[in-house]
């Protein structure tokens, strides 16, 4: 597999997800002793924290299909794809996200390794590397 196919397809598999995001204030419970507010955890105040949240659809650019198809016709635009390019990028959830709609993807795994080291890195960068919420493997 092309050294270069494996950084276009890094680089390029989220593209449409620049255009997915707005930013937004968000009411978040800061717990303290201080806190002029209690529930069943304990004191607290309310304190505002930047956050971010999905565009509208009506308000994104680009809404044919999931982020993956939306990501390839972007970049298609400007690029000339292979088809192992092209059939990672679009496929890189391999059927997890709009609901786990299930696909018959195993030919295209089968064919194309790049969606497979795609799809799995991509698993591992979300759920393991990059997941705030990790709970440790002795918890």
């Amino acid at each position: 597999m092309p050294d270069d196919t494996i950084k276009v397809t890094s680089l390029l598999h989220d593209l449409a997800k620049i255009d997915f995001y707005t930013t937004e204030v968000r009411n978040k419970k800061v717990y303290s002793e201080n806190g002029s507010k209690s529930d069943e955890m304990g004191r607290f105040d309310w304190v505002s924290v930047p956050g971010y949240r999905v565009k509208e659809s009506k308000d994104r650019d680009l809404i044919c299909s999931e982020h993956g198809v939306n990501s390839y016709m972007i970049a298609n635009r400007f690029i000339q794809f292979s088809a192992a390019e092209a059939c990672a990028i679009m496929n890189h959830h391999a059927g997890m996200d709009n609901g786990f709609v299930l696909r018959d993807l195993n030919e295209a795994f089968n064919r194309f390794p790049t969606l497979t080291l795609l799809h799995v890195s991509d698993l591992l960068s979300t759920y393991i590397s990059e997941n705030p919420y990790q709970i440790g493997e002795d918890e």
